[in-house]
Parts: structure tokens; sequence; C-alpha cells
């Protein structure tokens, strides 16, 4: 009994052995592998395996146990590489959703695109651009020229883009179209390096259409401040006697205008941030409040009754981006340096609903103009992103756009819907289908693009 007894002891030390690090070559023993085989079915094989290895390790054999080890390594070798997998598997997926239309060279450096809302116009869209241009015979302390261009587009059958007039103008930061007609006139918004909110109106004549300057006005005193942003109050499609629209500015102030007949006037300003204030947008569900944000990283509440109401520092860098839902009361969404899109109930602001890394500074944020659940995101480096918002709590990223090689900055949404697209456009039969345009700033390019969303 004795001896017996012995013998049990010494099986229980051999089935509690040191783990080693087994042999590299000997991995590839463990489970043989097919050629053109998935690494998830790599990985199942490699599991079943180790099942059957197991119950000799009872009885204290040292080939299973060694088997077991090998097969482990390995199987941890094949679970990340099934990851990578998965990663690139996503990857194809979001970029697929994506095709591209048509492309133009731009020739100065790209940075504005807006879709027309308008009825019977919504075949239109402009791109803004801004180039530094330095007089090489000028000392080095005069500050550079900066130059800029219109472009007026039509889109047309097959997704071709018409080029319909081109007009030289200072650098442009920021357009806006008035989403509704003022005094039956179509009107555009720029917001332009001079200083300068200017307002264009959409001219149609013999069926040629055009951009005409109606009026504009310097938006401070000061020189070498630049304009922005801008955004009009119009966003709920109300139509008002009188159109407000804000500016921001390069010396970190937001101010509010009126346009009333063909009167551009300066209501009030307000100094909300210590350098550049990037954006300023309207809540389209009270318009007597404006968002905005800036370099100093401040997200600003202003009430322009009162003046700034609320203000945090959530955003890590300087705030880029920021678009009112005119579908869903209370909800904001503010883009940022940081890469992060975050998402606001605007009745607490001392913390988002929600946030998201999208992996590139974001310059622009729109709300699709139909269920507004989507978000159209430029990233700057990080090219472009749709985000589903449904679930303001945990927004996902679905689409990637990733097709222009510099800064990605302008972008926006088609107001024609899915199935004037398919008659119109596209001349086949499809189902949510959007179209985009997106721009960027170096390689100054424009891309008209296709976008087909999954129903859910």
């Amino acid at each position: 009994m004795e001896e017996e007894r012995g013998n049990v002891e010494v099986s229980t030390k051999v089935t509690e052995p040191l783990l080693s690090v087994p042999n590299p070559r000997a991995l590839q023993q463990t489970v043989s592998s097919v050629p053109g085989q998935s690494k998830y079915i790599q990985l199942l094989n490699v599991i079943e395996e180790l099942g059957h290895e197991v119950r000799p390790t009872y009885a204290g054999s040292r080939t299973s146990i060694e088997k077991i080890k090998r097969g482990i390594v390995h199987a941890r070798i094949l679970v990340r590489e099934c990851l990578v997998e998965t990663e690139k598997s996503a990857h194809y997926a979001k970029s697929s959703m994506f095709r591209t239309l048509d492309i133009f060279d731009t020739e100065f450096c790209a940075d504005s695109v807006e879709w027309c809302p308008i009825d019977f116009s919504r075949d239109i869209f402009v791109c803004g651009t801004y180039q530094l241009m330095k007089d090489e015979n000028l000392t080095s302390n005069v500050s550079p020229k900066r130059l800029g261009r219109i472009y007026l587009f039509q889109i047309v059958q097959n997704g071709r883009l018409v080029l319909l007039q081109v007009l030289e103008v200072p650098a442009v930061l920021d357009m806006k179209w008035a989403h509704v007609t003022f005094q039956n006139k179509i009107l555009l918004g720029v917001a332009n390096s001079l200083g300068y909110l200017q307002i264009y109106q959409l001219k149609s004549e013999n069926e040629n259409k055009s951009l005409d300057l109606l009026i504009q006005k310097r938006i401070a005193d000061k020189d070498e401040v630049l304009a922005l942003s801008l955004d009009w109050c119009t966003g709920r499609l109300a139509n008002e006697i009188n159109l407000k629209i804000v500016v921001s500015d390069s010396k970190g102030f937001v101010s509010l205008f009126e346009l009333s007949e063909n009167q551009l006037n300066k209501i009030n300003s307000w100094s909300a941030h210590g350098f550049e204030a990037w954006i300023a947008a309207f809540d389209y569900w009270n318009t007597n409040i404006i968002y905005s944000g800036g370099d100093d990283c401040k997200f600003q509440c202003i009430d322009t009754r009162i003046g700034i109401r609320a203000s945090n520092k959530v955003h890590g860098a300087g705030v880029t981006s920021i678009h009112s839902n005119a579908t869903r009361e209370f909800l904001v969404s503010s883009g940022s340096y940081d890469e992060i899109l975050r998402l606001w109930d605007t009745r607490n602001l001392k913390q988002p609903i929600s946030d998201i890394n999208l992996d590139g500074g974001v310059w622009r944020l729109k709300w699709d103009p139909f269920e507004r659940k989507n978000l159209l995101a430029a990233c700057m480096y990080g090219g472009f992103r749709i985000v589903d918002c449904d679930k303001t709590e945990i927004p996902s990223i679905v689409g990637e756009y990733n097709e222009h090689e510099s800064i990605a900055y302008g972008c926006d949404w088609c107001f024609l819907n899915s199935k004037e697209i398919s008659e119109q456009i596209l001349k086949k039969e499809t189902q949510n289908a959007f179209l985009i345009t997106t721009c960027s700033f170096y390689d100054h390019v424009l891309k008209l693009s296709a976008l087909y969303l999954k129903n859910d």
C-alpha cells in the first residue's frame, strides 16, 4: 500500500509541470493547415485538437502536455491573426459602401463644399478654395495674399460634374446656403479671408445658373481678421421675415448679423474665445442660442439675449466643428482636433452623451438631410467617416472614404433623395443611395461619390 501511495504522488507531480517555451518549429506539427484556409478555421482546428489532448494529461501523458503547450501558443498567434483579418474585412465593408463617380482638380487648395437645399436646385453645389500666394520679391514680414475661387457645379446623368461658373474671390474659409428662399431668392453665405461676410444669389436665366454678389459686410473693424465660419438660422426650414447669420473669426469673436431687404446689419458681437473661433452654429430649435468652438478648447453656448450662458473645456484640443440636429431637439454634435466626435444633450453641456474616436481631427460634421441620424465627418488626416448616431449613447462608424491623399476638409450630403438619385443621376434602380462631395486641401481634389447605406 505504501508503495502504491508513493506512485500516486509521483503521478500528481507530473500532471502539474512547469510551463516552458516550446520550440517554434514544433508549432507546425500541432495541427496541419490547409492552404487557403482562413485563420478562423485554423483556430477552430487547433481548439479541437487541444480538446483531444486534455484527457490523456490526467494520466500524466507528457506528450499530450507538450502538445497542449504548443497548441496554446499556436492558438494565441491565430487569435491575433483572426483579429487582423476581422479588421481588414470590416475596413473593406466600410469602404465598399462608396463609389467614386467623378473627380475635379480645383487647382487651389480645396476646403469647403456645400449642396444647395432648395427645390429644383438640389443638383447644384459649390466648392470653395484657399491658396496662400507669397510674392518672392517682397520682404519676409509682408503677409502673403490669400486667394480663392468659388466653383459652381451641377451634377448630371451618370454622376458627371458640369462646371457652370468660376468666381475669382478672396480665400474662402466657409460657405453655407440658406435652407429656405428669402424674398424668392436662393442665397449663399460666404466667409472669406478679408474678414467679409458675403451673400450671393443663385440666379437662373434661360436655364443657365450663376452666382451674383448681392451684398457684403466686413465683420470687424480691425485689419487681418479672417471670417472663419458661418451658419444660417434657417436649419429647420422656417421662413422668417428677417434672416439671422452667425459668423466666427480669427480673433475669437462670434458676431450676429441680420439680413432684411437688401441690408446686412450687425446686431451684436461677443469675445467668446482667446484664440481663433473656428466654428459657430445656431441651435435650430431655438435660434436665440448659438454654439461656438475655439482653439482655446472651449465649447460655449451663447444666448443672444444675455451673452455666454455655458462653457466647458471637455475637448482635448481646439473645437473645430458643431452642427445642430434639425430633427431631434436638444441634440448637437461637436468635433475637435483631438479626433473625438461628441454628441451633446443641450440641456446639459457639462458632459457629452457619448463620444467616439474618428482617428483624425474632426474638421467638419454634417447631419444627413433626411432622417438626420447619420453624420458625415471630414477627419483631416484620417479621411472621411460615416457615423451612425441613431442610438446617441453608442455611435458607431459604419462607413469610411479614404480616396483622398491630402487633408480631408470639406464634405456635404446632396439633398436629392434615393429615388431621385436613382432616376435622374444613376439611371438604375437603387435603394438607400446618397450622393456626397468631399474635398482635400494640398492635393486640391474634389470628388463626387455615391454612398450606399444598409437598411436597418
